[in-house]
């Protein structure tokens, strides 16, 4: 295929013949680092970079979050874990409840 022509996705990979997608490389998923993430973590992540749509700052919170996370004490301890490990840095704190942070992923993880 020439470039800027997408691929079709197959009906494994979802119903959608167009639909949003994300990378994610066997080198980051044969990681110790990503490996050693919770599960809940390894979730946000996807849903973060599956939000940012190829971005590397976003702004995400847990209203978006509670989709796929039962609770926001569950989305405060993934959140804090990415942090942590290297995967997200917090660029804006919003301290007012109808204003998200914004986040940029970082590669402290890899090294």
């Amino acid at each position: 295929m020439s470039r800027g022509v997408k691929a079709p996705f197959k009906s494994y990979e979802g119903r959608k013949y167009k639909d949003k997608h994300i990378r994610l490389t066997n080198d980051m998923m044969q990681h110790d680092m990503f490996k050693s993430l919770q599960y809940t973590s390894q979730v946000l992540y996807l849903y973060m970079k599956l939000w940012a749509c190829g971005e590397i700052e976003f702004e995400y919170s847990w209203r978006l979050a509670s989709n796929v996370l039962k609770s926001s004490r569950t989305y405060q301890s993934a959140k804090k874990e990415l942090i942590a490990k290297g995967f997200i840095i917090i660029t804006r704190t919003c301290k007012c409840s109808d204003q998200p942070n914004r986040y940029k992923f970082v590669s402290e993880w890899s090294k």
